[in-house]
């Protein structure tokens, strides 16, 4: 008898130990998904994508939202679910701060993210970047909802405007 508790037991501890194992990595994936899109978003624009703005300004805009359409697909798509990338994009969700900080020729740099799950949804999570914008810096925060699979279902700032209004200060 102690022999078939002890098995019950040993399997138990091991399904339970599997269990966390699989939602500690679902979440770690979740995190660095979550921090790739913050990072892709509160940063440059530089390079590529400064060189993309440019055109637009010289008149090239066939060349410009092919471009920009490649761009943020490479950038962001895998990290959303189909229906809402095609939101992000109509809305501006995250080209928007790229845009304001080209026309006001300043560059963002994040210094900092922090990233919690959110007590109350599994699926939610509330962040804090701090985007440094040539000698100033500010906080953005906001939620974002992620499923399992690590695909954003919805991002909200709460006080993005902050953050633009900064850019054309400098």
């Amino acid at each position: 008898m102690k022999k078939h508790t002890r098995k019950i037991f040993m399997v138990i501890l091991f399904g339970v130990s599997l269990f966390v194992v699989g939602c500690s990595t679902s979440e770690d994936s979740n995190m660095k998904v979550i921090e790739t899109v913050l990072t892709n978003t509160f940063t440059g624009p530089s390079g590529e994508l400064a060189d993309i703005y440019k055109n637009a300004e010289e008149g090239n805009d066939t060349l410009d939202i092919k471009a920009r359409q490649s761009y943020y697909q490479d950038h962001f798509k895998p990290y959303f679910t189909v229906d809402y990338y095609e939101t992000v994009i109509k809305t501006g969700v995250v080209s928007v701060f790229h845009e304001k900080a080209y026309r006001n020729d300043v560059q963002m740099e994040v210094k900092e993210i922090n990233i919690e799950q959110n007590e109350h949804a599994d699926t939610s999570y509330d962040f804090t970047v701090n985007v440094q914008i040539d000698q100033k810096e500010k906080d953005v925060t906001g939620r974002l909802g992620i499923h399992a699979d690590g695909e954003i279902f919805k991002i909200m700032y709460h006080n993005g405007y902050d953050l633009v209004q900064t850019m054309k200060e400098e």
